[in-house]
C-alpha cells in the first residue's frame, strides 16, 4: 500500500513512525485489513490490522506478496487492494480483486475521521486555479514551443505558468502549483488514477516545495535564482514519487542535483519554460528512483546548499504552505499587485507625478522599468502597471497582448523607491510628501482572500464553466480533467 506517501506530513523523515501511524489509522476503520510493507521487519501491530513485511528484499517484493494473497483467497472478488501502482493494480485486477487508488483511500480515511490531517479544500482551490491558467495559457508561444519537446509534464508546466496568473507562496516567492500540479495530473492520468490520487500527491509535493522555498528565502532571490524553478524539482519529485510508489528521499536527492533557474529569465519565455523543465526534471527524478536509482539525500542537500546558497528543509505540519498561499487577482508578477490595487483606489484623483514605495524584494522580482518591450516584460514593471491601472483599471489577460503607449507615457512620470521597513507585499503611493494610498496585502493574499464567487469567476473567465467543475468529483479519472483542459 502506498497510502503513506499520499499526504504531506514529512513521513519520509521517519518511515517506521509513519508505518505505525498508518496502522493506527487503519484500526479505526473497524474492518479487517492486511498491510504489506517493504523493508526489514520491526515491531508494529494493531488490533484488527494484520501487518506483514515482504518475504524477500528487492524490487516488487511487497507487490509479489500482495498478488500471492489475492491468488490464495477463496473469493478474490471480495478483496480490495489499495495501490496507485498501475502494474500491481493490473496484476491483482486480473486475478479478480477490486483496486482502490491510494489517494481515494486516503480521502476515505480522512472522511472517517481516522486521519490526524484533515483534507484542506485550499489544495483543490489552488489546483483548479492552476488548471484554469494552464488551459488559457496552452496556446501562448512558450507553451507551444514546450510541446515540441514531447514531454507532457514540461509542456503543461509551461502552459500553467506562462500567464503569471497562477497561485504564489509569498514566504518563498514561489509558485508552488506550477511544477507540482502538472506532475500530479499527468502521472495520475498516465496510471489511470483519479482526481483524489492526483490531489493527494499534489498536496505532498506542494508542501515539500514550500518548505525548501521558505527556508531558502531570501538567499535564492538575492543571488539571482528563480525560486519556483530551483525548488520546483523537489516539489515535482515528491508529487511523482507518491504516484509512482518510489522512494521519495531518492527522488528528491536526484532532483536537487539538477536544480536550476534564473531571475534573469523574468519578462521572457524563459521564465515559464524553466518552470516547465523543473516539473519535468522532478518527475524524471522520481522515475529514476522508482527504477532503482539511489542518491544519498544528505549529500545532495549539502551540495544544493553550497551551490545555490539556499537551504534544504522538510515540511513542518505546524507551518503548512497552503495557509500562506495567494490566489492571484491579476495576471502579472505578484510583487506588482499592491501597486495595482493602490492605483485603482486613486484613479479619479491621481496627480501627474507619483512615487511608488516598495520593499526591495518587489523591485528584485519586478525590475522592468517604465518602458517594457512587450507584454511579457509589462508583467514585471511596477511603473507601467501603476500607470496602466490609473488609465484603464486593473489589467486582465488581454491587457498583455501588447504594450499600451499611453501607459508608457504615464509611467515615465512614476518613480519607484524602496524601503526595507515595509512588508514584502506592501506598497505606498505618494505625491510629494502626501501619502495617497497604502496596501499592505493585496486582494488574493491569505489576509484578504478572494471569496468563492470571485474564485469561480476567475476560473470561468479563463477556461469556461465546465472546467470550473472539473474537480468537484474526486473519483473522476484524472485523464478526463487533463483532456478537458486541453493538456
Amino acid at each position: 500500500m502506498n497510502v503513506i506517501g499520499s499526504r504531506p506530513t514529512g513521513w519520509w523523515r521517519n518511515r517506521p513512525r509513519a508505518m505505525r501511524e498508518l496502522v493506527e489509522e487503519l484500526r479505526s476503520l473497524g474492518e479487517p485489513v492486511t498491510v504489506v510493507f517493504d523493508g526489514r521487519p520491526f515491531g508494529v501491530e494493531g488490533d484488527g490490522v494484520e501487518v506483514r513485511f515482504a518475504s524477500r528484499r528487492g524490487r516488487n517484493a511487497a507487490d509479489d506478496d500482495i498478488v500471492a494473497l489475492v491468488e490464495r483467497a477463496d473469493d478474490p472478488g471480495t478483496l480490495r487492494v489499495v495501490t496507485s501502482d498501475s502494474e500491481l493494480a493490473a496484476r491483482v485486477h486480473e486475478r479478480g480483486a477490486e483496486v482502490v487508488g491510494a489517494g481515494a483511500f486516503r480521502s476515505r480515511l480522512d472522511e472517517a475521521g481516522a486521519s490526524p490531517v484533515a483534507p484542506d479544500p485550499r489544495y483543490a482551490t489552488a489546483l483548479l486555479d492552476w488548471l484554469a491558467c494552464a488551459a488559457r495559457g496552452r496556446e501562448e508561444p512558450a507553451a507551444r514551443a514546450a510541446r515540441t519537446l514531447g514531454d507532457q509534464v514540461a509542456s503543461a508546466g509551461t502552459a500553467g505558468h506562462v500567464l503569471d496568473f497562477d497561485d504564489t507562496y509569498l514566504p518563498g516567492i514561489a509558485h508552488l502549483s506550477a511544477p507540482t500540479a502538472p506532475a500530479a495530473l499527468v502521472l495520475a492520468a498516465e496510471r489511470d488514477l483519479t482526481v483524489a490520487d492526483a490531489l493527494a500527491a499534489y498536496a505532498a509535493g506542494f508542501e515539500a516545495m514550500g518548505a525548501v522555498a521558505r527556508a531558502s528565502h531570501p538567499a535564492l532571490y538575492d543571488s539571482g535564482w528563480h525560486s519556483t524553478a530551483v525548488c520546483g524539482g523537489v516539489g515535482a519529485a515528491v508529487t511523482a514519487a507518491a504516484l509512482l510508489d518510489a522512494p521519495s528521499d531518492a527522488a528528491v536527492a536526484i532532483a536537487l542535483l539538477r536544480a536550476a533557474g534564473l531571475r534573469a529569465a523574468f519578462g521572457s519565455d524563459g521564465k515559464s519554460l524553466q518552470v516547465g523543465l523543473a516539473a519535468a526534471s522532478g518527475t524524471e527524478a522520481a522515475r529514476l528512483a522508482a527504477a532503482g536509482a539511489r542518491v544519498p539525500l544528505p549529500d545532495a542537500s549539502r551540495g544544493f546548499e553550497q551551490a545555490t546558497g539556499g537551504t534544504f528543509a522538510e515540511p513542518d505540519p505546524r507551518e503548512r504552505a497552503i495557509e500562506r498561499n495567494w490566489i492571484k487577482a491579476w495576471p502579472c508578477c505578484l510583487q506588482t499587485h499592491g501597486a495595482i490595487e493602490a492605483a485603482a483606489t486613486i484613479r479619479d484623483r491621481a496627480p501627474e507625478r507619483l512615487t511608488v514605495t516598495v520593499h526591495p524584494v518587489s523591485l528584485q522580482a519586478a525590475a522592468v522599468g517604465p518602458e517594457p518591450a512587450d507584454g511579457l516584460q509589462a508583467k514585471f514593471s511596477i511603473p507601467y502597471l501603476t500607470a496602466y491601472t490609473l488609465l484603464h483599471g486593473p489589467p486582465v489577460v488581454e491587457s498583455f497582448e501588447g504594450v499600451d503607449p499611453t501607459a508608457v507615457e504615464r509611467a515615465r512620470q512614476i518613480e519607484v523607491r524602496t524601503d526595507p521597513a515595509l512588508l514584502e507585499s506592501e506598497f505606498v503611493l505618494h505625491a510629494r510628501d502626501e501619502e495617497l494610498a497604502r496596501v499592505k496585502a493585496a486582494l488574493g493574499s491569505p489576509d484578504r482572500p478572494m471569496d468563492a464567487e470571485a474564485l469561480r469567476a476567475k476560473v470561468e473567465q479563463l477556461a469556461g464553466a465546465e472546467l470550473a467543475r472539473a474537480l468537484d468529483d474526486l473519483g473522476r479519472p484524472a485523464s478526463e480533467v487533463l483532456e478537458l483542459a486541453g493538456l
